[in-house]
This record gives structure tokens, sequence and C-alpha cells, in this order.
């Protein structure tokens, strides 16, 4: 259960999850050798294992919006992209005089 929370806490904060989904196949490659009566005992404690266990903290966020220093480079790209365009206009207009 806890690496099918790490693989989903990973997808969730949009990383890539190759490595850890790798890691859980190698962890499954165990139910291809067991008995069809094997996998079904397993695969009914899985399902009430999964159905049973708490949300994963990790997976609780509260998000709070970006950061601030995130939040001041998106602010000065703006700023710097509204400047370039104010001073093209301004190249165009004293182009046209």
């Amino acid at each position: 259960i806890k690496q099918v929370d790490r693989v989903a806490y990973i997808k969730s904060c949009g990383y890539d999850v190759g490595r850890n989904l790798k890691k859980l196949k190698d962890m499954c490659v165990v139910f291809q050798e067991l008995s069809e009566e094997s996998k079904k005992i397993y695969f009914d404690i899985a399902v009430n294992g999964f159905m049973n266990a708490p949300i994963p903290e990790t997976l609780v966020k509260n998000y709070k919006g970006v950061s601030d220093r995130v939040r001041k480079r998106m602010e000065a790209k703006i700023i710097a992209e509204l400047e370039a365009e104010a001073e093209a206009d301004e190249a165009k207009r004293q182009a046209a005089k």
C-alpha cells in the first residue's frame, strides 16, 4: 500500500513516476508465481487493506498558492512583457510620425 501511495503522491505533484512505478511492478512480479487460489486470497486481502487504509498525510495537501518567490518572478515576467510591448508600441508611433 505504501508504494502505491508513493506513486500516487509523486504523480499528484506532477513528477515523473517512472522509477517508482517500476519498483511497484517489480514488487508485483511474485503474483505471477502464485496459484489461482492463492491469488484470489491475496487479492481479497489487498482489496480490504486498501478500502480500510487511511488517506496518507502526504496526499492530503492544503494548497496555499504559489510561494512569494514564484509570485514575484511571475509578476516581474509579466511586467517585463508589458514594458516590452509598450516600448514596441511607442517605437511604432515614433516611426509613423
